[in-house]
């Protein structure tokens, strides 16, 4: 099978099945769902697929450039948060992505525009975003999310089917946009801001605004995934090089969730 279209089919399969586990998890867990839905899920997939069908230099090289474009990523899911009035599920969609999209489009293009960055600076860039995404965040809502609902089958694999089509369907235009337009859709976190959506569209804003809390925690993680990524490719391969990332963010991630659970 061609390889862009393996990666177009195996982006709607894990996609799909990672929305739909991440967001129910996330609705069940929301003090920690910010860990959880930015846990380095397509990351991992893209990186593993650089890798084996070009080298791992070439993924190593992407994910340094991901590591810059994941800034204006979690100001976008900020913005996609905190915009939202809480007035009906589709007002709150409407006006959360509307803000969102602005507030990563312009930066996310200048950084393209600009060519690929240092290790060092990346970092720099992705923390100059965290810190007004953190502000944005903190604070969490005034009243407690509710108890998540219960969901059919039939319910999930719909929400299932739409996530991945609409991931497989990012996948395919950034490929047939062309270099820079296709790197700024490559870097917008379609994951995660689907996720936010369903769980908008079954549940009160008080969730999603408690998952808010933490995901600047969950966007750290992610990124330092992509950091150690950069590193571990070269040296270890592409089998030891994505284990070895993935245990740690995974180790940091329950470190994390426990101290925060604790604290309640």
């Amino acid at each position: 099978m061609n390889p862009f279209l393996l990666r177009v089919f195996i982006s709607f399969l894990v996609g799909g099945c990672l929305i739909t586990v991440l967001s129910l998890t996330a609705e069940r867990y929301p003090r920690i769902g910010g860990i959880i839905i930015a846990l380095p899920s397509t990351l991992v997939v893209s990186f593993v697929f650089i890798g084996l069908t070009q080298s791992e230099l070439a993924a190593s090289e992407a994910a340094a450039a991901t590591l810059a474009n994941l800034g204006p990523a979690t100001l976008c899911l900020a913005g996609l948060i905190r915009a939202q009035p809480g007035d009906s599920a589709v007002v709150d969609i409407v006006i959360g992505l509307t803000t969102g999209v602005l507030l990563w489009f312009i930066p996310a293009i200048v950084l393209i525009g600009l060519g690929g960055a240092g290790v060092p600076v990346a970092c720099l860039i992705f923390i100059g975003f965290l810190i007004p995404a953190w502000l944005l965040l903190r604070g969490g809502p005034k009243k407690p999310a509710p108890p998540p609902g219960v969901y059919s089958t039939t319910h999930k694999v719909v929400r299932a089917m739409i996530g991945g089509a609409l991931i497989a369907s990012s996948v395919w235009v950034a490929k047939l946009a062309g270099n820079t337009v296709g790197g700024v859709i490559a870097s917008f976190p379609i994951v995660i801001t689907t996720t936010i959506v369903f769980i908008r569209t079954k549940m009160p804003i008080e969730t999603i605004q408690t998952i808010g809390v933490r995901l600047p925690d969950g966007m750290a993680l992610l990124a330092l995934f992509a950091l150690a990524t950069v590193y571990s490719y070269p040296a270890l391969g592409v089998g030891w090089g994505t284990l070895v990332p993935i245990v740690i963010v995974l180790i940091l991630a329950a470190a994390r969730s426990w101290l925060i659970q604790s604290a309640r």
